[in-house]
């Protein structure tokens, strides 16, 4: 019960000290310029949607997904910050990115900062579970995302830029609980010793607390125009995604509702000129919207998308609409390091056990957890022993951008805010590529889905630390930089 003491703790202060207004260290400088560009990377019909142990097609389109972009230039500097509506983004999709946005538009790949928002009603950009991207579809992806660079890039205007800070408590809960022995689920390895369930059953009295904290924050970074008009928005949250949307159905759930309202709002006051929106992910991993200690409610589709995205906008917009903006230089610094991780494999005889359950539903679709998970460690098998996770920072001013390229915990998240040299950190997963999920090491103790072995969590339990002592040195030393 002491976990669960140090967690609740954890969430009061949060909540707490994020509640205050912190749009502070406004600037704007001479030579300071902001563009916006936006290109649609809706898939076509029949292609696979991320986010499922099986595999669905794409039946309907609910709302068209985007590569949206705001570019940057100060002092001869420029960088691109880009969100895509996807569930991932695989390293090698962005490594082509990042090499085509340098030749059309001059960026230097460090300063690219590319980050998926991680619906679960997008394609599949990179292999998981029971789906498979489709190689057309992935190839056209750093075009798409060069495109939007280049338009962000071609409409740079001088601009005022801001960072803020706000809270939106009522719709993050951790997902992962301490639960009674009954409540136990075991893995799909024939073990049941795991201590926490993720997504226990709403309301049940066996749940005893949760097993980590949340974050409220909502971060923002505000640019406006030399008359003052609305620019462009860039939020972070740390919340999975919503769901509730239709079988078959794509859309860039709460995340381009989001935007959309935002875009509503700025188009009133800008006089009939482009506007852009973007809300990227926050260290979420183990991270919903789901009350789990109250009874289940009932939503029809894409209502608790509408109502979600709704209270984040209105908190962005709130934030935003501060009237701390001054004049100071703009400093903008980048930088890109690599960590070296161990991959978890599977033994020989575990896979000779997996090979003989695939063999034994071949030709037959994969429905239990057992069978599921013996295809992971099949495929696993054939990893490298070691692969090597790219960490970002992009710094404006005293604000920065963390960026993680994995499902990193709610902890590392507020682990790398308190730590950092910055006024005004932002740390974003799901950045620059995808690793799977980053428990701390402590969360791989007490197992639960975020830690079974799989592609979609393949790290070694000490990948975390080293991955947060990393991302605070390249913080520092862009900190310490001239």
């Amino acid at each position: 019960m002491g976990d669960c003491a140090l967690n609740r703790r954890d969430f009061f202060r949060m909540a707490a000290g994020a509640g205050s207004l912190l749009f502070t260290r406004a600037a704007r400088a001479d030579g300071f310029m902001a563009g916006i560009g936006r290109r649609d990377i809706t898939p076509p019909m029949g292609l696979s949607l991320a986010g499922h142990m099986t595999d669905r097609k794409a039946r309907t389109v609910h709302d068209p997904l985007y590569a949206r972009c705001i570019a940057l230039e100060s002092a001869g500097v420029r960088a691109a910050v880009v969100t895509l509506d996807l569930c991932m983004v695989s390293r090698e999709v962005v490594d082509a990115a990042r090499g085509l946005v340098e030749r059309r538009c001059g960026i230097p790949s460090a300063n690219l900062f590319l980050s998926a928002t991680h619906t679960h009603s997008g394609p599949v950009v990179t292999p998981i579970f029971q789906s498979d991207p489709d190689p057309d579809y992935v190839k056209q992806l750093p075009e798409r995302v060069a495109d939007a660079v280049e338009q962000a890039v071609q409409t740079l205007e001088p601009a005022s830029f801001a960072f803020g800070s706000g809270s939106v408590p009522d719709e993050v809960f951790n997902r992962r609980w301490f639960v009674v022995p009954e409540l136990v689920q075991a893995d799909p390895f024939g073990r049941a010793d795991d201590r926490v369930r993720m997504n226990p059953p709403q309301g049940h009295k066996g749940m005893v607390c949760p097993a980590g904290p949340t974050d409220p924050e909502l971060c923002v970074w505000g640019f406006r125009r030399a008359d003052g008009s609305p620019l462009a928005l860039f939020a972070a949250y740390a919340l999975h995604y919503v769901g509730g949307v239709e079988d078959g159905a794509v859309s860039a759930d709460y995340f381009g509702k989001f935007a959309s309202l935002v875009e509503e709002t700025f188009a009133r006051e800008s006089g009939g000129r482009p506007v852009l929106a973007m809300l990227a992910n926050g260290a979420s991993g183990d991270i919903n919207n789901i009350n789990w200690p109250a009874q289940p409610e009932k939503y029809p589709p894409y209502a608790k998308i509408d109502l979600v995205a709704r209270k984040v906008a209105d908190e962005a917009l709130r934030v935003y609409g501060s009237d701390i903006w001054n004049n100071r230089p703009l400093p903008l610094k980048s930088g890109l390091v690599e960590v070296e991780a161990a991959v978890r494999k599977p033994a020989r005889d575990e896979v000779d056990q997996a090979k003989a359950l695939l063999e034994s539903r071949r030709n037959q679709p994969l429905k239990t957890l057992q069978e599921i998970y013996a295809r992971e460690t099949f495929l696993l098998s054939d990893y490298p022993d070691r692969v090597r996770l790219p960490l970002c920072a992009l710094a404006l001013g005293d604000a920065c951008l963390a960026g993680i390229p994995c499902e990193a915990f709610c902890r590392i998240g507020l682990t790398i805010k308190r730590a950092s040299p910055f006024a005004g950190t932002v740390v974003v997963g799901l950045a620059n590529g995808y690793y799977g999920y980053l428990p701390t090491a402590e969360q791989h103790l007490l197992g639960g889905y975020e830690t079974w072995r799989a592609r979609s969590s393949f790290l070694e339990p000490d990948t975390e630390p080293r991955v947060v002592r990393a991302v605070l040195t390249l913080l520092n030393d862009l900190a310490q930089q001239a």
